[in-house]
């Protein structure tokens, strides 16, 4: 059998990009591009949004949907690191747990309504007059229904936060389980 000839490719061959990195490369820049001008947006003072209403006219739809994902993708990272964060404080301690566990059943329990309004007045004391505290009101708005409402996978839900299951009866014995002692057949 013959040897083949394997050589490596000359250096510049090897790094030249080629369409899809062009592609990307636009894709890329785009997201950053929208996502600055975005985060421009919110240190407009909140009379801006007074003077130019909502509209409906199709010019604008694409940067009222920019600020929508740009609130829902923020609220989601957040609601994912207090999920991980909450379940692992609350898995791994039992004496955090015993604290945690019922308090947010207790924030499950209270409906959204009942302590948004609070939250919409802290957040636009926090930052006066712009339209970045009501920005952040709507990112705490869904934060609070991503990780308090119990169908979630989020902090009660997470794998990481629910305790071993029960062992399961040896086969053919299910009366007497709940006896200490093994069952006899």
């Amino acid at each position: 059998m013959a040897l083949q000839d394997f050589r490596t490719p000359a250096l510049g061959q090897a790094l030249r990009p080629n369409i899809w990195d062009v592609v990307a490369l636009i894709l890329v820049t785009g997201v950053m591009v929208l996502i600055v001008y975005g985060g421009e947006q919110t240190t407009l003072p909140l009379s801006a949004l007074n003077a130019t209403p909502v509209s409906l006219d199709p010019a604008n739809l694409p940067l009222y949907a920019l600020r929508t994902t740009m609130r829902m993708l923020l609220a989601i990272v957040c609601s994912l690191v207090f999920t991980f964060i909450y379940a692992t404080l609350a898995a791994k301690s039992r004496r955090a747990a015993i604290v945690l566990i019922p308090l947010l059943d207790i924030l499950q329990s209270v409906p959204i309504l009942g302590f948004l309004t609070f939250t919409v007045v802290f957040f636009l004391n926090l930052f006066p007059g712009q339209v970045f505290g009501a920005e952040l009101a709507c990112v705490f708005a869904i934060f609070t229904s991503h990780c308090f409402v119990p169908w979630w996978p989020g902090p009660t839900n997470s794998a990481s936060s629910r305790p071993p299951p029960p062992p399961r009866p040896p086969p053919g014995c299910s009366i007497c389980f709940a006896a200490p002692a093994p069952c006899a057949r």
